[in-house]
């Protein structure tokens, strides 16, 4: 895939083949608020994170 030749931390690897269109530094983060439902995400807004 597009994150094969990156290493643990997200960096391409040394001697790894590069294309154009290639992802050279990538960043993984966790997910977070796309987890939650309409109804938690506006009760958040409303009410704060402690919701």
């Amino acid at each position: 895939g597009a994150l094969d030749d990156l290493d643990e931390h997200g960096i391409i690897r040394v001697g790894a083949e590069v294309r154009p269109g290639d992802i050279l530094v990538g960043k993984v983060t966790p997910k977070g608020e796309t987890e939650l439902t309409a109804e938690e995400r506006l009760l958040r807004a409303i009410f704060g994170e402690k919701a």
